[in-house]
């Protein structure tokens, strides 16, 4: 039974971690497509983080 219980939190935590490296790799994305769109006009990663966490 304890080791169900670690199991379920392993699961947990690499799915957690499977979602921080999604959100990263969009994070890089649309960092991308704004260079490629307007390269004078990039964000500073403190400027894409809050951007970002408002939408």
């Amino acid at each position: 039974m304890i080791e169900d219980e670690h199991d379920d939190e392993a699961i947990q935590l690499a799915n957690e971690f499977d979602l921080c490296i999604l959100d990263a790799e969009e994070i890089l994305e649309r960092g991308r497509k704004a260079i490629e769109r307007d390269p004078d006009e990039m964000l500073s990663l403190e400027e894409m983080r809050t951007k970002f966490e408002d939408e």
